[in-house]
């Protein structure tokens, strides 16, 4: 029984690193489109803050999405 739930968490837990990385790579588009968006006298500021942020995001958003995809992976061979 205990068995079957560790299974069962393993696989949701892998699907919610492969969601949370997706919306922070929509995170990360969003953070760009709106550095690029910012009227003149503020763009400078805005590039200063967004720019990282955006590359930031799209780090973190990339990992959770591989590292959800291997653990995914690894659980489906334990199970077959």
């Amino acid at each position: 029984m205990e068995l079957r739930r560790a299974k069962r968490e393993t696989k949701d837990d892998s699907s919610m690193r492969m969601i949370t990385g997706g919306l922070l790579i929509v995170a990360s588009e969003q953070a760009f489109a709106h550095s690029q968006m910012v009227p003149f006298p503020n763009q400078v500021f805005a590039a200063e803050v967004l720019y990282p942020a955006s590359i930031v995001l799209l780090g973190l958003g990339i990992c959770f999405l591989i590292w959800g995809a291997v653990s995914d992976q690894k659980s489906g061979e334990k199970s077959a």
